[in-house]
């Protein structure tokens, strides 16, 4: 079943992204990939509105479009597999910050100069945390 497509909101002024706790849901960003280091791996910033125990369990797929690829954005996708993150849990407060970090193993080759496009997925029927997760903002590492 694909996952469910959201938009932003906020939360207390802050944008964020609202996944849901019954389906998986996910949100997709976009940047361009500079020199001299390719990102190796992301790191969600989020909080729960709700829950104070359980497990999330997030993942992020890569597409990476050169301008040289035979690509018609219009019309395709093409990300590459999803880079699953281990189950983490939830913090004991709600609202409070917690941190999950993802390897970009499959990152569909992604060099310098590539318009890149991260889709995060919160796999909410594979984790144990109730409420919505809040994802305040995401850090690209290299």
């Amino acid at each position: 079943m694909a996952a469910t497509r959201l938009g932003l909101t906020s939360v207390n002024q802050r944008p964020a992204v609202a996944f849901g706790a019954t389906l998986d849901s996910s949100y997709d960003w976009s940047f361009i990939a500079t020199e001299p280091t390719i990102p190796d791996s992301i790191v969600l910033y989020y909080i729960m509105a709700s829950a104070t125990s359980g497990t999330v369990q997030f993942s992020a797929a890569v597409e990476a479009i050169t301008d040289a690829d035979a690509t018609d954005l219009d019309a395709v996708e093409g990300f590459d597999t999803q880079n699953l993150a281990a189950l983490t849990t939830v913090k004991g407060t709600a609202g409070y910050l917690g941190k999950v970090r993802i390897a970009l193993n499959n990152d569909d080759s992604m060099t310098a100069g590539d318009q890149v496009r991260i889709r995060v997925t919160r796999h909410a029927m594979l984790d144990s945390a109730t409420g919505n997760a809040l994802l305040l903002a995401v850090e690209v590492c290299g």
